[in-house]
């Protein structure tokens, strides 16, 4: 709120356009800034030019990324070395993110009066039903009775496969299966960003919940994603781009490893990131498959997991110890990372 009174948590863009053929032939990205000062010690910084091809092969939309610190593009070149998630490989998954149920267009599909559970409905998630190792909050949307909704939308999954030209498995619809979802709306200032879960069968979701479904992958790959897209790298990644909404143009952008099956940081991200999704027996089928157990995990041995997970997940990206650093250090204003950061750190350094 230093220049104009509008709510903090929007970014304003000052855009200087230069047609003279002797200027760089690139663009300078500076900011955000939070106070005048911070704007006036800036101009002291020694900010690299950035050709208009680099910028738009950062996402599908040619969208600027906010890199407000000189050393933020050396990192943010170094995640961008890896592939998109939406990238398509012989020998590697393939996904796509998708919206379930409209909250306007579904309403009539819905029990929104309901306080509890009717026998035999599945609650209808929304963003707030789920959190980043947290599956389900005990905070719905509303109800579904699964005998009106699984065939509605198993006719549109099926549409989907058929349109686009993959294999469809008609023997269980998504929401009858544990899957990766992510939170639509959301704010690069808040907490975190990218607010992923693996989130329980027998759910169904509204527009607000966006869930990824995995074309050619097993439930390992998606214990491998799930660790990528919950770690502290690649949210700072996020908080480049995402103002308001994590939509499809920013989640396609994501960068993500592709290491092989047997990379040993592989193995273990896929171990740590499968311990923490499969929190009791609703998981039970998908752990087993995964090779991992169920069941709640101590605070403690939570919070180690979550450590070692963004020290395996840096060394992927081949993150230096600086980068992480920097990482840790501009990820929230004003946040108390020093603690977190000497754990990932010690972490790190097992690996090297």
């Amino acid at each position: 709120k230093w220049v104009f009174d509008i709510h903090p948590q929007f970014t304003v863009a000052l855009i200087s356009i230069s047609k003279s053929s002797s200027y760089v032939d690139g663009i300078f990205l500076k900011g955000p800034f939070n106070s005048f000062k911070n704007y006036k010690k800036s101009k002291s910084n020694n900010y690299e030019a950035i050709s208009v091809e680099e910028l738009e092969s950062w996402s599908e939309d040619g969208a600027f990324p906010l890199l407000p610190f000189p050393e933020s593009l050396e990192v943010f070149r170094q995640l961008k070395r890896s592939p998109s998630i939406a990238e398509k490989f012989a020998d590697s998954w393939i996904i796509k993110p998708r919206r379930e149920l409209d909250a306007s267009l579904q309403k009539n599909l819905m029990d929104l009066k309901s306080k509890d559970c009717p026998k035999g409905f599945y609650p209808i998630y929304k963003g707030a039903s789920f959190d980043i190792w947290n599956p389900d909050q005990n905070d719905y949307y509303a109800w579904g009775d699964p005998k009106i909704l699984i065939p509605f939308l198993r006719k549109k999954e099926k549409n989907r496969a058929e349109r686009e030209l993959y294999k469809y498995d008609e023997t269980k619809v998504h929401a009858e299966k544990p899957r990766i979802s992510f939170r639509l709306i959301t704010n690069r200032t808040n907490r975190r960003t990218l607010i992923p879960a693996l989130i329980p069968p027998n759910v169904f979701q509204q527009h607000s919940v966006q869930f990824i479904e995995f074309i050619r992958g097993n439930e390992k790959d998606e214990a491998f994603l799930l660790g990528c897209l919950s770690s502290i790298p690649l949210d700072w990644y996020s908080r480049k781009f995402v103002e308001i909404n994590f939509t499809f143009n920013y989640f396609n952008s994501l960068p993500i490893p592709r290491p092989k099956d047997d990379d040993p940081l592989k193995i273990r991200l896929v171990e740590i990131s499968s311990r923490l999704a499969a929190t009791d027996n609703r998981f039970s089928q998908w752990a087993e498959k995964v090779g991992t157990k169920c069941g709640l995990l101590s605070p403690e041995d939570k919070e180690n997991l979550i450590e070692e997970l963004d020290a395996v997940v840096a060394h992927l990206y081949g993150l230096s110890e600086k980068h992480l650093i920097h990482i840790f250090k501009t990820f929230h204003e004003g946040w108390n990372y020093e603690m977190r950061l000497n754990k990932v750190l010690s972490y790190y350094h097992k690996y090297i």
